[in-house]
């Protein structure tokens, strides 16, 4: 009876370990559409679609290759968000809460819009880091962390109308034979340290690199080696770009 004993004591002492850590251990896997509570980590199983509808998700969502994560309306999520390559992510609704990090490398789209509509909100606690990703649109957020967008960006690259707590990074993008031509645009943000736009080639948007009406609170505008040279007028007129407490250099200097 001894053995039995000692086994039931260990397997308890591993679970009260689970409990006391708080991080949820479930896995749910989706296929076609799910909605309410995720009491854990939600999975969108490579090649698969999946659709939410008010979700809340207590763990991580992991969007795995080739797979698809349409998320409208309500997206609740405790924990991390990751898109793997050739995945795509599009969260579009008045809701969004990320309590972690988005990350993405190789994927083929990321999407992080918040609808205006009264009592609208969209937060994203930590980084939001999209690696050689081919489409791109961040669209009015508040992001605790920092932006990096680093390589990829071929079919369109826009981010506007967000409120980034630290610094953003966009960089090495090649927008050169979109299949879909589009706005390569970062405008309206508020950056809390240094914006920095470098080594980008733009010459398959429809319009030159547009930055335009950014504010950036305590650090530098930087912008070396884009493909054409950017500029911040664009349909609606000219859109200077304010710096607070820092200078504008290179190529966004006079923007």
């Amino acid at each position: 009876m001894r053995i039995p004993l000692l086994l039931t004591s260990g397997l308890c002492a591993l679970a009260l370990v689970g409990s006391a850590s708080g991080t949820p251990t479930a896995t749910r896997t989706c296929k076609g559409s799910i909605s309410g509570l995720v009491r854990g980590n939600l999975v969108v199983s490579a090649g698969t679609s999946c659709r939410t509808r008010n979700v809340n998700v207590q763990g991580h969502v992991f969007v795995r290759r080739n797979a698809t994560l349409n998320a409208p309306g309500v997206f609740r999520v405790r924990g991390n968000v990751d898109v793997a390559r050739g995945a795509t992510l599009q969260v579009t609704g008045p809701l969004i809460a990320v309590g972690g990090q988005v990350l993405a490398q190789g994927a083929k789209k990321v999407a992080l819009i918040r609808q205006p509509a009264a009592g609208s909100s969209g937060t994203i606690a930590r980084n939001v880091s999209l690696f050689d990703t081919a489409d791109i649109t961040v669209l009015a957020l508040t992001i605790g962390g920092e932006v990096s967008l680093r390589g990829g960006g071929g079919e369109g690259v826009d981010v506007g109308a967000t409120r980034i707590l630290r610094s953003l990074e966009i960089s090495g993008m090649r927008m050169l034979h979109p299949q879909r031509p589009r706005a390569f645009s970062v405008h309206s943000n508020s950056v809390g340290h240094q914006l920095t736009v470098s080594d980008n080639d733009a010459t398959g948007a429809i319009s030159p690199l547009f930055i335009g009406g950014n504010t950036v609170v305590k650090g530098h505008l930087v912008c070396d080696g884009n493909v054409p040279e950017p500029v911040n007028t664009g349909p609606g007129g000219v859109a200077p770009n304010v710096v607070l407490h820092g200078k504008k250099r290179g190529q966004c200097k006079s923007l």
